[in-house]
């Protein structure tokens, strides 16, 4: 009997484990005139994009419009509080799904490249 509760018990977190996302909202001003690079990665042709990601820490956004020179930034997307141990392991078996957003604006540089 004891075996079966474990058991159910294991289930159930292997079932809730992936109740958690994390999600970047990348804007920039002036807002829709540029396509966005997430670490390299062509995301959006134009802002704001929401971005799901992978690992918190710092991510390279670069903002990329015709006539103006690539305008790098770094997106610092911090872990919250509550998934840190020992209280992430509660957070991690909610029988729900947690949505962790993190919010980004960039001011974009208006002076153009010179035409040769």
């Amino acid at each position: 009997m004891g075996a079966r509760v474990a058991l159910a018990g294991l289930l159930t977190l292997v079932v809730f484990a992936s109740c958690l996302k994390t999600v970047a909202l990348i804007d920039s001003e002036p807002s829709g005139t540029a396509a966005v690079y997430f670490d390299g990665k062509k995301v959006s042709e134009t802002t704001p994009t929401e971005i799901e990601v992978d690992w918190y820490g710092p991510h390279t956004v670069t903002f990329v419009r015709e006539g103006h020179p690539p305008s790098k930034h770094v997106a610092d997307v911090k872990c919250p509080v509550y998934l840190w141990i020992p209280l992430d392991f509660f957070a991690t078996i909610m029988p729900f799904r947690i949505t962790d957003r993190h919010e980004f604006r960039f001011a974009l540089e208006e002076s153009q490249t010179e035409e040769e």
